[in-house]
């Protein structure tokens, strides 16, 4: 495995609850939670309406064998009910990293949605699914099955046991595998989460940042999840800010959008205080010289100073030499000379 994906495994793994729970946001939306089913589990027939999803309980509390009260969470729940026919209950469970119990876990999701249409005294008892979406840059190496999960090599009796005990399995689904066939089946801002976690795992993220056109309809809730997962160095804030400003101008925001407009807001900043700078050196030169001349040279500073600032910022966020050059268009060589000047002041600062 590179040097990359194993940063990025380390990245998935830190704060693995908070990264589960950013998923929630997206996927609480009734079109967003539709897509996915229809996709995932219906082979891109649209046969659940998102219309007819109803939030369920992700809160539950039960009695283990001890007669001790246990809490149980899950991530999304909903009903799919048209009037009064219930049809089903469907459940998403979202990792970032493996979980080699899964298989328990989704037996216990499920076991409980079926004791709750035995408590509500259900007329007809319906159906509980569960899709497990894993967003790991690396396949799944656990249980995927309950065979999988226990071991049977020393029982005497083993040969009989196909026969007596469901072979309960997961739903699994590894996001960052998923084929472009598969993806361009999704219509909601799953589409995009797919491709991000796509171009993750290639370690294309900055060319989908750019070059994705998408529309993203879930904005601010997109972002965050962007802003958690994300590889490269960018001023979330700014970033974020400078979204928000065209969803208020009722602009259609994607991730290429959105990028040229951070990317807009920082050259516009650095270009501002580059020329302040600029004239304010041209000045001084200016006096000897003239000014005319003086202003002259102080634009044309300022220019220079500007595309300066901008690049010591991106090494400050350490955005790698790569990106920098994508960015701001300055030569190899450029780069090498301001990163030498950038950390001899970090050098001096910290003296």
């Amino acid at each position: 495995m590179d040097q990359r994906k194993e940063e990025q495994k380390e990245k998935i793994k830190k704060g693995t609850a908070q990264k589960d729970k950013i998923f929630k946001l997206i996927e609480r939306y009734a079109d967003v939670f539709a897509d996915i089913v229809n996709v995932l589990a219906f082979h891109g027939n649209r046969l659940l309406k998102e219309e007819n999803l109803i939030p369920g309980p992700t809160e539950s509390v039960y009695e283990d064998d001890r007669n001790s009260l246990r809490e149980q969470r899950r991530d999304v729940l909903k009903y799919d009910r048209q009037g009064n026919t219930f049809f089903s209950v469907i459940g998403l469970e979202n990792q970032s990293t493996v979980d080699p119990d899964m298989i328990f876990r989704i037996m216990k999701y499920n076991t409980l949605s079926y004791q709750v249409q035995i408590d509500q005294k259900e007329p007809l008892r319906r159906p509980a699914i569960t899709l497990v979406l894993y967003f790991g840059i690396e396949h799944w190496n656990a249980p995927t099955t309950l065979f999988d999960w226990i071991t049977t090599d020393d029982i005497p009796y083993k040969d009989y046991l196909p026969e007596l005990i469901q072979n309960h399995r997961i739903n699994l689904i590894e996001v960052a595998f998923l084929s472009e066939e598969v993806r361009s089946q999704f219509t909601s801002d799953f589409r995009v989460v797919a491709d991000y976690f796509y171009a993750l795992r290639e370690g294309k993220e900055l060319e989908f940042i750019k070059n994705n056109k998408k529309d993203i309809h879930h904005v601010e809730d997109f972002f965050h999840l962007f802003k958690i997962f994300s590889e490269n160095s960018i001023d979330y804030e700014k970033f974020l800010q400078g979204i928000m400003q065209l969803k208020e101008k009722g602009e259609p925001v994607s991730m290429s959008v959105a990028f040229e407009k951070y990317v807009e807001d920082i050259k516009k900043q650095s270009k501002e205080d580059g020329i302040n700078e600029g004239f304010k050196k041209g000045k001084e030169d200016g006096i000897n010289e003239g000014f005319k001349k003086g202003k002259e040279d102080g634009i044309n500073e300022g220019f220079n100073q500007a595309t300066k600032l901008f690049v010591l910022r991106m090494l400050k966020k350490g955005m790698p030499n790569k990106t920098i050059m994508q960015l701001s268009d300055v030569t190899d060589e450029t780069l090498k000379e301001l990163r030498k000047e950038y950390e001899a002041e970090s050098q001096h600062e910290q003296e």
